[in-house]
């Protein structure tokens, strides 16, 4: 659908039969009305909203709990907008735990609204799920979803007609990165079968290091895992990883050596004592990487704490094909977008 200046998309009576449309829906698709609440996205979503509950309590007889949620804060252009954003306030009077959720809107068309809404309301609880209602769909394909929370993409894909990237949630898995970082290694192997790949770092806060044991395994290589105890999650070995007992031990005879960087940023507590000591135990030194196979390369997911998990001397050696993971990174999720695409088309 093409915006057209001075077009009028819908009028009044198209409106009122698209509202008793999506409220027949919401009765019908959660079979009733029991444990639904509504919410209105600001400014637009709230009439709409407040239109639909007067339309669902009419249909069942039942009253209907309904919020208001103002999104300014959790936009991903917040800085764009004006020095002094009008914010319009947001009063939901009840839990949203264990909720069916109808978020109400009046137009979805690049998602990035409807992104910062679903994460405003994971900050505020655990719903059952969120169901969008939109009163016109400008024909939004694909959503590119980042969230801080695991789960979120495939919790909110059932609901939507687009594709939902997974463009990293929580500490889950990050796919796209593992697919430009298997590309990388692609380029230098003739088969992954047998090749070892060693990764050292923070392991526990990595949806990077869960991606790419996934996406290795499956083709073949061994993969082994190595850094503070205190930074390595429960079970991880149940991916068929190995984990080693030292940075040594992990990097000798690998035919690819990835370093992953201290998230600090997720970090609920200090897991280690101090930056130096970890520099000294668990970094990727030029000693360390010598172990590798002579044609052995170095990768990182970046951005790289220098000096940290990786020296100065090292992310520039001339192993390192950093760079060339984030020039394949474009090209990646390129593929995956045209892929997505055509498989929406038919093509």
């Amino acid at each position: 659908m093409v915006l057209i200046p001075g077009h009028e998309l819908m009028d009044e009576a198209a409106m009122s039969r698209a509202l008793i449309r999506i409220s027949h829906e919401i009765v019908e698709h959660n079979d009733g009305l029991e444990n639904v609440a509504i919410i209105g996205i600001q400014k637009r979503g709230v009439p709409l909203a407040m239109r639909l509950r007067k339309l669902l309590e009419e249909i069942e007889g039942i009253k209907v709990p309904m919020g208001i949620l103002d999104i300014t804060f959790y936009r991903d252009d917040l800085s764009m907008l004006s020095a002094h954003p009008v914010v319009n306030g947001t009063d939901i009077p009840f839990d949203v735990n264990g909720k069916k959720i109808i978020l109400v809107d009046d137009v979805l068309y690049t998602g990035r609204t409807t992104r910062a809404a679903i994460e405003n309301i994971f900050d505020m609880g655990r719903p059952a799920n969120i169901q969008l209602a939109i009163l016109i769909d400008m024909g939004t394909d694909i959503i590119i979803m980042r969230h801080n929370q695991s789960g979120a993409p495939h919790f909110i894909a059932p609901y939507l007609k687009a594709s939902v990237v997974n463009a990293g949630d929580g500490m889950n898995e990050h796919p796209t990165q593992a697919l430009l970082d298997m590309l990388t290694m692609y380029e230098r192997f003739d088969t992954f079968e047998g090749k070892n790949i060693a990764i050292c770092g923070d392991i526990y806060h990595s949806r990077v290091v869960r991606s790419n044991a996934i996406g290795l395994k499956k083709l073949g290589a061994n993969v082994s895992v190595y850094g503070p105890k205190t930074m390595m999650p429960v079970g991880i070995e149940n991916m068929g990883v190995r984990i080693a007992d030292s940075v040594a031990d992990c990097i000798k005879d690998a035919d690819a050596v990835m370093g992953l960087r201290v998230q600090l940023e997720r970090q609920q507590k200090s897991l280690f004592p101090s930056i130096a000591e970890y520099a000294k135990f668990y970094a990727i030194t030029p000693e360390m990487l010598a172990l590798a196979k002579p044609d052995a390369f170095l990768m990182h997911p970046g951005p790289c704490n220098h000096g940290v998990e990786l020296p100065t001397a090292v992310y520039d050696c001339d192993q390192s094909v950093i760079n060339e993971q984030v020039t394949n990174g474009v090209a990646v999720r390129m593929a995956v977008l045209y892929l997505l695409m055509a498989r929406r088309n038919n093509l």
